[in-house]
């Protein structure tokens, strides 16, 4: 009987290779201090099968900011969440 291989969540190195950025990028994508190009972006929703609707209701969440910074937390925050969370199989 075949036993299922752990999850693990992706580290900031496969997240990079995976759409294509610089490690340095995604980490501070992942922290609050950058914000992704809209082609970066649309890479990132792409590979991780980002739904519309979340898709939507990030940008809301982002929009309703008021200042880049507060913007850049925000997106840093569901990187976190959603993407650096999202299960590989090892």
């Amino acid at each position: 009987m075949k036993t299922k291989a752990p999850i693990v969540p992706l580290t900031q190195m496969e997240v990079s290779r995976r759409i294509g950025v610089n490690f340095t990028t995604v980490c501070r994508y992942a922290n609050g201090s950058r914000m992704p190009s809209m082609p970066v972006l649309m890479k990132i929703f792409k590979e991780f099968d980002v739904s519309p609707d979340e898709q939507e209701r990030l940008m809301t969440a982002i929009n309703r900011k008021k200042t880049l910074d507060q913007r850049r937390k925000v997106f840093g925050k569901w990187m976190e969440t959603n993407v650096f969370a999202a299960p590989k199989v090892s």
